[in-house]
Protein backbone atom coordinates (compact mmCIF):
# COMPACT_ATOMS: atom_id res chain seq x y z
CA UNK A 1 0.00 0.00 0.00
CA UNK A 2 1.05 3.44 -0.99
CA UNK A 3 1.09 5.82 1.67
CA UNK A 4 -0.39 9.41 0.49
CA UNK A 5 -0.81 11.58 3.73
CA UNK A 6 1.80 12.91 4.92
CA UNK A 7 0.79 12.25 8.86
CA UNK A 8 0.22 8.52 8.23
CA UNK A 9 4.19 8.00 9.43
CA UNK A 10 4.32 4.00 11.31
CA UNK A 11 7.05 5.40 13.64
CA UNK A 12 7.08 9.51 13.73
CA UNK A 13 9.97 9.97 16.09
CA UNK A 14 12.47 7.57 14.35
CA UNK A 15 15.73 8.66 13.62
CA UNK A 16 17.87 7.49 10.57
CA UNK A 17 21.31 6.31 11.61
CA UNK A 18 23.97 7.29 9.60
CA UNK A 19 28.23 5.71 9.74
CA UNK A 20 31.17 6.11 7.53
CA UNK A 21 33.47 3.44 6.81
CA UNK A 22 36.79 4.57 5.80
CA UNK A 23 38.38 0.94 3.52
CA UNK A 24 41.13 -0.24 4.17
CA UNK A 25 43.25 -3.00 2.17
CA UNK A 26 40.98 -3.32 -1.20
CA UNK A 27 40.89 -2.73 -4.86
CA UNK A 28 37.85 -0.76 -5.14
CA UNK A 29 39.09 2.87 -4.03
CA UNK A 30 39.70 4.80 -7.10
CA UNK A 31 43.40 5.94 -5.31
CA UNK A 32 44.22 6.82 -9.24
CA UNK A 33 41.90 9.86 -9.24
CA UNK A 34 43.45 12.89 -8.44
CA UNK A 35 41.16 14.54 -5.68
CA UNK A 36 41.70 10.75 -3.63
CA UNK A 37 44.39 11.88 -1.63
CA UNK A 38 46.02 9.21 0.61
CA UNK A 39 44.64 6.63 2.03
CA UNK A 40 47.35 6.06 5.03
CA UNK A 41 48.08 9.88 5.60
CA UNK A 42 46.10 11.13 8.77
CA UNK A 43 44.86 14.01 7.29
CA UNK A 44 42.82 11.90 5.05
CA UNK A 45 41.46 10.02 8.50
CA UNK A 46 40.73 13.58 9.78
CA UNK A 47 39.31 14.71 6.38
CA UNK A 48 36.62 12.20 6.25
CA UNK A 49 35.64 12.28 10.15
CA UNK A 50 35.24 15.88 10.14
CA UNK A 51 33.52 15.76 7.05
CA UNK A 52 30.64 12.65 8.36
CA UNK A 53 30.54 14.91 11.63
CA UNK A 54 29.71 18.13 9.82
CA UNK A 55 26.84 15.97 8.33
CA UNK A 56 25.98 15.04 11.12
CA UNK A 57 27.29 11.12 10.79
CA UNK A 58 26.93 9.02 13.92
CA UNK A 59 30.11 7.16 13.80
CA UNK A 60 33.04 6.87 11.45
CA UNK A 61 34.47 3.55 11.17
CA UNK A 62 37.94 1.72 10.74
CA UNK A 63 38.22 -2.22 9.77
CA UNK A 64 41.48 -4.06 11.15
CA UNK A 65 43.91 -5.20 8.57
CA UNK A 66 46.64 -7.69 10.30
CA UNK A 67 48.01 -8.45 6.88
CA UNK A 68 48.01 -7.41 3.54
CA UNK A 69 46.90 -9.50 0.58
CA UNK A 70 49.19 -11.55 -1.40
CA UNK A 71 48.70 -13.95 -4.15
CA UNK A 72 51.14 -17.16 -4.89
CA UNK A 73 53.43 -15.60 -2.36
CA UNK A 74 53.41 -11.65 -3.67
CA UNK A 75 51.83 -8.67 -2.31
CA UNK A 76 48.45 -7.85 -4.02
CA UNK A 77 49.83 -4.86 -5.55
CA UNK A 78 46.36 -4.01 -6.88
CA UNK A 79 45.28 -3.18 -3.71
CA UNK A 80 45.61 0.06 -2.01
CA UNK A 81 47.68 -1.62 0.94
CA UNK A 82 48.17 -0.63 4.34
CA UNK A 83 45.84 0.29 6.89
CA UNK A 84 47.11 2.51 10.27
CA UNK A 85 45.97 0.45 14.01
CA UNK A 86 42.62 1.13 14.02
CA UNK A 87 42.54 2.37 17.80
CA UNK A 88 45.17 4.31 18.03
CA UNK A 89 44.15 6.06 14.51
CA UNK A 90 40.48 6.94 16.01
CA UNK A 91 42.55 8.13 19.29
CA UNK A 92 44.45 11.08 17.29
CA UNK A 93 40.79 11.43 15.35
CA UNK A 94 38.88 11.65 19.19
CA UNK A 95 41.11 15.02 19.60
CA UNK A 96 39.74 17.07 16.61
CA UNK A 97 36.39 15.47 16.27
CA UNK A 98 33.59 16.29 19.24
CA UNK A 99 30.95 14.37 19.08
CA UNK A 100 30.95 11.69 16.32
CA UNK A 101 31.27 8.25 17.79
CA UNK A 102 34.42 6.36 16.46
CA UNK A 103 34.12 3.13 16.00
CA UNK A 104 36.92 0.10 15.36
CA UNK A 105 36.78 -3.03 13.89
CA UNK A 106 38.73 -5.49 16.69
CA UNK A 107 38.89 -8.92 16.11
CA UNK A 108 38.17 -11.75 19.42
CA UNK A 109 40.48 -14.46 17.74
CA UNK A 110 44.10 -12.93 18.18
CA UNK A 111 43.42 -10.59 20.97
CA UNK A 112 43.49 -11.44 24.69
CA UNK A 113 40.11 -9.42 26.55
CA UNK A 114 42.54 -7.72 29.27
CA UNK A 115 44.61 -5.82 26.83
CA UNK A 116 41.93 -5.21 24.12
CA UNK A 117 39.43 -4.22 26.79
CA UNK A 118 41.84 -1.94 27.99
CA UNK A 119 42.86 -0.04 25.04
CA UNK A 120 39.39 0.20 23.68
CA UNK A 121 38.42 1.35 27.40
CA UNK A 122 40.91 4.67 26.73
CA UNK A 123 39.79 5.19 23.71
CA UNK A 124 35.93 5.41 25.07
CA UNK A 125 37.68 7.90 27.85
CA UNK A 126 39.93 9.86 25.37
CA UNK A 127 36.78 10.78 23.61
CA UNK A 128 34.43 11.05 26.37
CA UNK A 129 32.27 8.57 26.04
CA UNK A 130 32.30 8.30 21.84
CA UNK A 131 34.26 4.59 21.43
CA UNK A 132 32.79 1.87 19.38
CA UNK A 133 33.66 -1.87 19.22
CA UNK A 134 33.18 -3.87 15.69
CA UNK A 135 33.56 -7.58 17.14
CA UNK A 136 34.67 -9.65 14.73
CA UNK A 137 36.60 -13.10 14.48
CA UNK A 138 39.24 -14.21 12.55
CA UNK A 139 38.57 -17.45 10.16
CA UNK A 140 41.93 -18.50 8.78
CA UNK A 141 45.46 -19.99 9.55
CA UNK A 142 47.37 -16.99 7.51
CA UNK A 143 46.02 -14.69 9.64
CA UNK A 144 47.35 -16.98 12.24
CA UNK A 145 50.62 -17.46 10.90
CA UNK A 146 51.17 -13.42 12.69
CA UNK A 147 50.63 -14.91 15.80
CA UNK A 148 53.11 -17.42 17.99
CA UNK A 149 49.77 -19.83 18.06
CA UNK A 150 49.35 -19.53 14.32
CA UNK A 151 46.66 -21.90 12.71
CA UNK A 152 42.70 -20.67 13.30
CA UNK A 153 39.35 -21.73 15.17
CA UNK A 154 36.40 -23.61 13.58
CA UNK A 155 33.33 -21.38 12.62
CA UNK A 156 31.40 -22.37 15.80
CA UNK A 157 34.45 -21.48 17.85
CA UNK A 158 34.91 -18.45 16.80
CA UNK A 159 31.85 -17.19 17.91
CA UNK A 160 31.98 -19.03 21.43
CA UNK A 161 35.02 -17.25 22.11
CA UNK A 162 33.79 -13.78 21.17
CA UNK A 163 31.03 -14.60 23.60
CA UNK A 164 33.38 -15.63 26.35
CA UNK A 165 35.71 -12.22 25.52
CA UNK A 166 32.88 -10.05 25.68
CA UNK A 167 31.68 -11.35 28.63
CA UNK A 168 35.14 -10.54 30.34
CA UNK A 169 35.82 -6.87 28.44
CA UNK A 170 32.37 -5.86 30.12
CA UNK A 171 33.28 -7.50 33.71
CA UNK A 172 36.41 -5.32 33.11
CA UNK A 173 34.94 -2.18 31.96
CA UNK A 174 32.25 -2.50 34.83
CA UNK A 175 35.03 -3.55 37.72
CA UNK A 176 34.95 0.87 38.86
CA UNK A 177 31.52 2.08 40.50
CA UNK A 178 30.64 4.90 38.83
CA UNK A 179 31.75 7.13 42.13
CA UNK A 180 34.82 5.19 42.09
CA UNK A 181 37.01 8.25 42.78
CA UNK A 182 36.91 10.50 45.36
CA UNK A 183 35.76 14.17 44.68
CA UNK A 184 36.86 16.42 47.33
CA UNK A 185 40.04 16.50 48.83
CA UNK A 186 38.86 16.18 51.99
CA UNK A 187 38.07 12.97 51.79
CA UNK A 188 39.88 9.99 53.62
CA UNK A 189 41.33 8.24 50.08
CA UNK A 190 41.87 8.65 46.48
CA UNK A 191 39.23 6.05 45.69
CA UNK A 192 36.43 4.28 47.69
CA UNK A 193 36.70 1.33 49.74
CA UNK A 194 35.21 -1.66 47.09
CA UNK A 195 34.51 0.44 44.35
CA UNK A 196 37.40 -1.44 42.07
CA UNK A 197 36.37 -4.61 41.95
CA UNK A 198 38.54 -7.56 40.95
CA UNK A 199 37.84 -9.64 37.98
CA UNK A 200 37.97 -13.24 38.13
CA UNK A 201 36.89 -15.67 35.08
CA UNK A 202 38.02 -19.08 34.16
CA UNK A 203 36.36 -20.17 31.23
CA UNK A 204 37.26 -22.64 27.72
CA UNK A 205 38.96 -19.69 26.46
CA UNK A 206 40.26 -17.18 29.24
CA UNK A 207 41.49 -17.22 32.47
CA UNK A 208 41.72 -13.72 33.74
CA UNK A 209 42.26 -12.42 37.76
CA UNK A 210 43.05 -9.11 37.73
CA UNK A 211 41.89 -5.41 38.38
CA UNK A 212 40.21 -3.16 35.89
CA UNK A 213 42.98 -0.19 35.47
CA UNK A 214 40.53 2.10 34.17
CA UNK A 215 37.26 3.80 35.35
CA UNK A 216 33.77 3.83 32.84
CA UNK A 217 33.34 6.27 30.59
CA UNK A 218 30.69 8.84 30.01
CA UNK A 219 28.54 5.97 28.20
CA UNK A 220 29.51 3.34 30.38
CA UNK A 221 31.46 1.46 27.90
CA UNK A 222 32.11 0.54 24.03
CA UNK A 223 28.54 0.73 22.22
CA UNK A 224 28.84 -3.14 20.35
CA UNK A 225 29.06 -3.50 16.82
CA UNK A 226 28.16 -6.91 14.98
CA UNK A 227 28.76 -8.02 11.54
CA UNK A 228 28.54 -11.67 10.95
CA UNK A 229 25.73 -13.11 8.59
CA UNK A 230 25.81 -16.70 9.20
CA UNK A 231 23.08 -17.99 11.79
CA UNK A 232 25.45 -18.07 14.50
CA UNK A 233 26.87 -14.25 13.92
CA UNK A 234 22.81 -13.09 13.85
CA UNK A 235 22.57 -15.14 17.35
CA UNK A 236 25.40 -13.40 18.90
CA UNK A 237 23.88 -10.03 17.75
CA UNK A 238 20.53 -10.72 18.99
CA UNK A 239 22.55 -11.88 22.04
CA UNK A 240 25.08 -9.18 22.82
CA UNK A 241 25.05 -6.48 20.15
CA UNK A 242 24.06 -2.86 20.41
CA UNK A 243 24.49 -2.43 16.23
CA UNK A 244 24.41 -5.00 13.39
CA UNK A 245 25.67 -3.96 9.98
CA UNK A 246 23.69 -5.75 6.91
CA UNK A 247 24.97 -6.08 3.84
CA UNK A 248 21.27 -7.02 2.80
CA UNK A 249 20.90 -3.25 0.94
CA UNK A 250 20.49 -3.91 -2.52
CA UNK A 251 16.76 -5.53 -2.73
CA UNK A 252 13.56 -4.04 -0.12
CA UNK A 253 12.28 -7.95 0.55
CA UNK A 254 15.49 -9.12 1.30
CA UNK A 255 16.50 -6.26 3.26
CA UNK A 256 12.62 -6.57 4.99
CA UNK A 257 13.40 -10.47 5.41
CA UNK A 258 16.75 -9.77 6.84
CA UNK A 259 15.38 -7.29 9.98
CA UNK A 260 12.08 -9.45 10.40
CA UNK A 261 14.72 -12.17 11.38
CA UNK A 262 16.61 -10.60 13.57
CA UNK A 263 13.91 -8.99 15.78
CA UNK A 264 12.82 -12.93 15.96
CA UNK A 265 16.02 -14.10 17.23
CA UNK A 266 15.55 -10.77 19.70
CA UNK A 267 12.20 -12.10 20.82
CA UNK A 268 13.84 -14.85 21.50
CA UNK A 269 16.51 -13.83 23.58
CA UNK A 270 14.03 -12.11 25.51
CA UNK A 271 15.23 -8.29 24.01
CA UNK A 272 12.71 -6.01 22.52
CA UNK A 273 12.52 -6.11 18.70
CA UNK A 274 13.87 -2.41 18.46
CA UNK A 275 16.75 -2.87 20.64
CA UNK A 276 19.03 -3.50 18.12
CA UNK A 277 19.82 -1.02 15.50
CA UNK A 278 20.19 -1.88 11.93
CA UNK A 279 22.52 -0.43 9.58
CA UNK A 280 22.43 -1.28 6.00
CA UNK A 281 25.82 -1.15 3.88
CA UNK A 282 25.23 0.75 0.56
CA UNK A 283 27.17 2.87 -1.74
CA UNK A 284 25.97 7.01 -2.48
CA UNK A 285 26.81 8.35 -5.58
CA UNK A 286 25.88 12.15 -5.89
CA UNK A 287 25.10 14.14 -9.20
CA UNK A 288 23.50 17.26 -10.03
CA UNK A 289 20.85 15.11 -11.90
CA UNK A 290 20.05 11.72 -12.43
CA UNK A 291 21.69 11.90 -15.63
CA UNK A 292 24.78 12.76 -14.19
CA UNK A 293 24.99 10.63 -11.29
CA UNK A 294 24.19 7.81 -13.81
CA UNK A 295 27.34 8.73 -16.09
CA UNK A 296 29.75 9.40 -12.26
CA UNK A 297 28.77 5.58 -11.81
CA UNK A 298 29.31 4.01 -14.77
CA UNK A 299 32.97 6.13 -14.47
CA UNK A 300 33.73 4.99 -10.58
CA UNK A 301 33.06 0.97 -11.80
CA UNK A 302 35.56 1.20 -14.71
CA UNK A 303 38.08 2.82 -12.41
CA UNK A 304 37.60 0.60 -9.82
CA UNK A 305 37.50 -2.49 -11.81
CA UNK A 306 40.29 -1.76 -14.15
CA UNK A 307 41.47 -4.56 -16.61
CA UNK A 308 43.99 -5.86 -14.36
CA UNK A 309 41.65 -6.13 -11.27
CA UNK A 310 39.27 -7.89 -13.16
CA UNK A 311 41.88 -10.31 -14.55
CA UNK A 312 43.28 -10.67 -10.93
CA UNK A 313 39.69 -11.20 -9.13
CA UNK A 314 38.34 -13.79 -12.26
CA UNK A 315 41.96 -15.73 -11.92
CA UNK A 316 41.35 -16.02 -7.85
CA UNK A 317 37.35 -17.98 -8.76
CA UNK A 318 39.11 -19.37 -11.67
CA UNK A 319 42.22 -20.68 -9.93
CA UNK A 320 44.99 -19.97 -12.75
CA UNK A 321 46.94 -17.08 -13.64
CA UNK A 322 44.98 -15.10 -16.31
CA UNK A 323 47.07 -11.83 -16.50
CA UNK A 324 48.03 -12.46 -20.15
CA UNK A 325 44.19 -12.87 -20.87
CA UNK A 326 41.75 -10.16 -22.45
CA UNK A 327 39.93 -8.46 -20.21
CA UNK A 328 37.35 -7.58 -22.43
CA UNK A 329 37.50 -11.27 -24.30
CA UNK A 330 35.65 -14.21 -23.24
CA UNK A 331 35.56 -15.92 -20.42
CA UNK A 332 38.28 -18.64 -20.22
CA UNK A 333 37.34 -22.06 -21.65
CA UNK A 334 38.48 -24.29 -18.70
CA UNK A 335 36.74 -25.15 -15.52
CA UNK A 336 37.76 -23.57 -12.33
CA UNK A 337 40.53 -25.66 -10.81
CA UNK A 338 39.33 -26.19 -6.98
CA UNK A 339 42.51 -26.26 -4.34
CA UNK A 340 42.39 -26.73 -1.05
CA UNK A 341 44.88 -24.05 -0.86
CA UNK A 342 45.59 -22.21 -3.53
CA UNK A 343 48.13 -19.63 -2.46
CA UNK A 344 46.08 -16.88 -2.45
CA UNK A 345 45.64 -15.44 1.39
CA UNK A 346 43.29 -12.81 2.20
CA UNK A 347 40.76 -12.71 -0.84
CA UNK A 348 37.15 -13.47 -0.09
CA UNK A 349 36.81 -17.30 -0.45
CA UNK A 350 33.61 -18.95 -2.66
CA UNK A 351 32.18 -21.75 -1.52
CA UNK A 352 31.71 -23.47 -5.24
CA UNK A 353 33.35 -21.75 -7.46
CA UNK A 354 32.16 -24.34 -10.30
CA UNK A 355 28.40 -22.86 -9.90
CA UNK A 356 29.30 -18.92 -10.55
CA UNK A 357 31.93 -19.81 -13.29
CA UNK A 358 28.34 -21.43 -14.38
CA UNK A 359 26.40 -18.55 -13.91
CA UNK A 360 29.34 -16.36 -15.33
CA UNK A 361 28.89 -18.36 -18.53
CA UNK A 362 25.11 -18.38 -18.78
CA UNK A 363 24.97 -14.28 -18.67
CA UNK A 364 27.74 -14.23 -20.72
CA UNK A 365 25.68 -16.43 -23.54
CA UNK A 366 22.56 -14.27 -22.97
Amino acid sequence: MTRTDPLDVPRPHAQLHFGVFFQGVNHWTIWSAPDSGSQIDPASFRKVAQTAERGLFDAFFLGEGLRLREVDGRIHDLDVAGRPDAITQLAALAAVTRRIGLVSTSNSTFNEPADLARRLSGLDLLSEGRAGWNVVTTDNAWTGANFRRGGYLDHADRYRRAEEFLTVARALWDGWDDKAVATSVDAPAWSVPGAVRQVRHRGPQFDVDLAPTLPRSAQGHPVIFQAGDSGEGRDFAARNADVIFSAHGNDFDDALAFAEDIRRRLRAVGRPDDDLRILPGTEIIIGATEEEAQEKKRWIRLQQVTPATALGIAGLLWGIDLSGRDADGPLPAEDPVVAENDGSFGARRIADPRAVVAEWRAKAEA
